[in-house]
């Protein structure tokens, strides 16, 4: 398939200037494109932005990078040497080469630029180019050079090393494997890729592939302490303690033979590796001890402070994670690595002005500007601040002479959320087939119409039929439509495309999938997509949580022990995972099992980072009819901590819960005084005002705790069902379930409730028979029954005849459900199933018609005899 060039321009209609001012683009700036024979394109579809931030969540060198200026440049001197020694170099490349000599590499750059202007097909300057921008602290543009001087035979292996040390030290493992292998298979042989390779294997997790490479070459020189170092790193996340150890020992040896020997950078990877070798061994303090020498010795190092915050987080310790990010960026304030990696420390520990501070400040810079753009405009994104990522992308493109499809399809998606849908079509109708059905699905998607988008979506998968994310987008389009099962499939092609290529920007269709095969009962299914989720999802929680849920279902205790040991070793997790663990305690013995359980732990539950244990206790302690031992519980752990807003609204709550809605509601007001945005005392005053008949403000209150906490979407779902009270709010209510189902498309109870609003407001109309057919995809009972009544309503009998049948064969039904059964089979002229359906109804009971049930039998039974004494005579 030929790709897609695409060119940025001003308002004016000229292209770009190469000035830092020039990136602050007018507001008419656009993208234009069209095909281009040359260009190879993504085959994942949608990367919005190819940079890493080259800090993982591995203690290796280059898993994630290091310092980029160290870690992925192949040294300017080694590109220079390439163009004047490769035969037959060409004049401009000596011309941009001798710049680059002189100590003038911003003129080197300009002077390349021109020249590829005149000729994009120079390989050899496209290497010098792509070095260039990396030397300039561009490397998020030096990839596009590398790829296509990567496609040209005579320059494949020098340009393709290059690209793979790119992709490597910018965190894109995965293409960083498919780089070096293509290098080797034009030279097998080639230890340079073998050792890129095996470094981009282990930062991808694909540790058993890595010691492959590693054995390979350590059999050509058993010599390479490098390679020993990565394999040991190998052998430690793989937990093969006993290899790890003769290999940590070959290590130390040698270095205690020659210390001198090695530069320091291999020397803080060293350090940093002794330390994870001694916390494996169990000695925490004497790592942790380790931890702090490598730092004093090594405060700058990208491998050394990785390790660092890793074995800070690790032990619960955020703020010394932090700490020691800050003072390695007051050391060196212009090293890219560490000022990302301190960036992203700090949005994580929630402190956003701070992060977006510096990244502003970085995308307004000079060098690596382009990089900073693209990392500013993923975190407005991350944040829902779509008109400051639209311009943020917009600044990074204007550094890009011809802006590569992935970027292009992320500006068209930026468009498309800031509301211009016409200008995100009109760069989806340049583009190629394939990518121009993604932009129109998009838009028509973001119009509402789910069925015109979901065709655009299926036109484009015929055209491209292993693009992931037209397959993931195609399962949008389905859900929202209600197709749950047609959106399940499209989204098991995307997990399976997914894992084919094994691609690093990965959608979320893995989890999608686990959901789905969940709430069907399918467990053993759910657990295998859950298992691909964590794999690329290491560091999120829900993940663990399901894995430990389907395991407890599948009865594996194995399973349950092993998710909960890993949620617990993340951050901030270890009081959920106990009150996950006591809750299964729980279903087997009983609350005070699980009270025990979690008391027995030594677990400090008067500390309010502990909360997720104390609630779970106290929950255990009111099922178990103990309320004065669950508000002792609840004084104590106040009483240690005053000043937390959470404590106090967890005993606010208790006293909500048994009555005192007085005393309840002035602890919400304190915990509001200490915290206004507090989500738990927001939702106490949202619970009591609803009580209280006060539904506007109850609605505002779970409108508020929906903008603080968007990914959950329980308060949204208690503000519609509060507005169903209100019969002159139908109209407010169904707008809200639908939006809700669009976030969350396997929401059971919000389906059920659209479709009982629309059946008794509306009549049995087309919607609400859809909303109550995606309400009953997974068995519910009372779904099941309701979408049997409004099919009767319509008319048809058959099918709510199937459908009572398989709403009374999950066992979870009343009489209702076998009358129903009998009016449906009525209508089909089936009398005597029916007779025998109303008699199974008036033995259930638990329904309003019991007698009318009665009357209906002796009816129908008198008529069956009318027609068989007619037959009869």
């Amino acid at each position: 398939m030929a790709g897609t060039r695409c060119r940025f321009r001003g308002a004016s209609g000229r292209d770009r200037g190469e000035t830092a001012s020039a990136r602050r683009r007018p507001r008419g700036a656009k993208v234009e494109c069209g095909v281009d024979e040359q260009v190879t394109p993504f085959r994942s579809g949608w990367n919005p932005a190819e940079f890493g931030s080259g800090w993982g969540p591995i203690w290796i060198g280059g898993r994630g990078g290091g310092n980029m200026r160290k870690g992925l440049i192949v040294a300017t001197t080694g590109f220079l040497a390439l163009a004047t020694t490769a035969c037959k170099p060409l004049d401009p490349v000596a011309e941009v080469t001798e710049l680059a000599r002189d100590g003038d590499p911003a003129a080197a750059l300009q002077r390349a630029r021109e020249l590829l202007d005149e000729n994009p097909n120079q390989s050899e300057l496209q290497i010098l180019y792509g070095d260039l921008l990396v030397g300039a602290g561009e490397s998020v543009l030096a990839v596009w050079p590398l790829r296509k001087a990567a496609s040209d035979p005579e320059y494949a292996v020098p340009a393709g090393l290059a690209l793979a040390k790119v992709l490597l030290a910018t965190g894109n493992a995965d293409d960083s494997v498919v780089a070096a292998t293509e290098v080797l298979r034009q030279d097998s042989e080639n230890e340079t890729a073998l050792a890129i390779r095996a470094k981009a294997y282990v930062q991808a997790q694909r540790e058993v592939e890595a010691l492959e490479d590693l054995d390979r070459l350590l059999d050509k020189d058993p010599d390479r302490l490098d390679t020993l170092v990565t394999k040991l790193t190998a052998l430690l996340e793989l937990e093969r303690a006993t290899e790890a150890a003769g290999v940590f020992d070959d290590i130390r040896a040698r270095l205690d033979a020659d210390p001198d020997a090695y530069e320091p950078e291999f020397r803080g990877r060293m350090c940093v590796v002794e330390a994870r070798f001694t916390l494996e061994s169990g000695d925490q303090e004497g790592s942790k001890s380790l931890i702090e020498a490598c730092l004093k010795q090594f405060p700058v190092d990208p491998l050394v402070l990785r390790g660092a915050v890793e074995y800070y987080l690790g032990a619960g310790r955020p703020e010394r994670a932090r700490e020691i990010l800050e003072a390695a960026h007051r050391l060196a304030p212009e090293d890219p690595n560490i000022r990302s990696a301190l960036i992203q420390r700090l949005e994580k520990d929630g402190f956003l002005a701070e992060a977006e501070s510096m990244l502003v400040e970085a995308a307004e810079g000079g060098a690596g500007s382009a990089n900073s753009s693209f990392a500013l405009y993923d975190f407005y994104w991350r944040h829902g601040r779509f008109e400051e990522a639209r311009s943020a992308l917009e600044d990074a493109m204007s550094g890009i002479e011809d802006v590569p499809t992935t970027i292009a399809l992320a500006y068209a998606d930026t468009l498309i959320e800031v509301g211009e849908l016409d200008r995100a079509l009109d760069l989806g109708r340049d583009l190629e087939p394939g990518y121009r059905e993604l932009v129109i699905g998009r838009v028509l998607l973001a119009k509402g119409d789910a069925a015109a988008a979901l065709e655009s979506f299926e036109s484009g998968i015929r055209a491209w039929p292993d693009n992931a994310t037209v397959r993931w987008l195609a399962g949008q389009a389905a859900d929202r439509l209600g197709r749950l099962d047609q959106a399940a499939q499209h989204y098991l092609e995307t997990v399976r495309i997914e894992e084919t290529e094994k691609r690093p920007d990965r959608t979320d269709a893995a989890w999608r999938v686990a959901r789905f095969q969940e709430a069907m009962g399918f467990f053993d299914a759910a657990l295998n997509f859950v298992q691909i989720h964590i794999l690329h999802n290491r560091f999120d929680p829900e993940g663990y949580k399901m894995a430990a849920r389907l395991g407890s279902r599948l009865g594996s205790q194995e399973i349950v022990r092993g998710a909960l040991l890993t949620l617990a070793n993340l951050e901030g997790q270890s009081a959920v995972a106990l009150a996950m663990q006591a809750g299964f305690i729980r279903e087997q013995a009983g609350p005070r099992a699980a009270i025990d359980a979690i008391v027995d732990s030594g677990l400090d539950l008067n500390d309010a980072a502990n909360i997720a244990a104390l609630d779970a206790v106290i929950e255990f302690e009111m099922e178990s009819g103990h309320r004065e031992r669950a508000s002792r519980r609840a004084r104590e752990a106040l009483e240690n901590a005053r000043d937390s807003a959470d404590l106090h609204a967890l005993y606010a709550d208790l006293l909500r819960r048994i009555g005192m809605r007085a005393v309840a509601e002035e602890e919400f007001s304190k915990a509001i005084e200490i915290d206004p945005d507090n989500v738990r005392a927001l939702k106490g005053q949202a619970r009591l005002a609803s009580v209280q008949g006060r539904i506007d403000e109850a609605v505002r209150l779970f409108d508020r705790i929906s903008a603080l906490e968007p990914a959950s979407l329980e308060a949204a779902y208690e503000a519609a069902k509060l507005l169903l009270r209100d019969p002159e709010r139908t109209t407010e209510a169904e707008g809200r379930l639908s939006a809700l189902l669009v976030k969350d498309p396997l929401n059971v109870a919000a389906a059920r409730d659209l479709a009982v609003l629309l059946f008794s407001r509306d009549g049995p109309t087309p919607a609400a028979l859809a909303a109550a057919t995606r309400a009953a995809v997974f068995g519910d009972a009372s779904a099941l029954e309701l979408k049997g009544r409004i099919e009767l309503a319509r008319g048809d009998g058959r099918s709510s005849v199937e459908t009572m049948k398989r709403a009374i064969a999950t066992g979870r039904t009343s009489g209702a459900t076998y009358y129903q059964l009998a009016n449906a089979l009525l209508s089909i002229g089936r009398d005597s199933e029916a007779v025998s359906a109303l008699r199974s109804a008036i033995e259930s009971g638990g329904f309003e018609e019991v007698e009318d049930a009665r009357n209906l039998i002796s009816r129908i039974e008198e008529r069956l005899e009318i027609v068989q004494s007619g037959t009869g005579s």
